[in-house]
């Protein structure tokens, strides 16, 4: 599968990915951590993706066994549309 196909694939859906994924390093440095945790608290997974999370998503949608998805949307988001 080339590039043009890979984009073809995945632009016939939506990746609905939910909180923005932050690097650990990032959630430690920030200074309103009780901010960060009421977020994580919406999680039902407890933690924020990791972008090789969303990345595996948009692959999966690009694969073969994936082509007969098309027109809907896959949602990333740690479960917080689940509640």
């Amino acid at each position: 599968m080339g590039f043009a196909d890979l984009v073809q694939a995945v632009k016939q859906s939506v990746l609905q990915s939910g909180s923005a994924p932050l690097p650990r390093e990032k959630i430690a440095a920030t200074e309103n951590k009780e901010l960060i945790e009421k977020e994580l608290e919406l999680l039902l997974m407890g933690r924020f993706a990791d972008p090789r999370e969303v990345a595996y998503a948009i692959l999966f949608l690009a694969l073969d066994e994936a082509s007969f998805i098309t027109g809907t949307g896959l949602t990333v988001d740690g479960g917080y549309t689940a509640q």
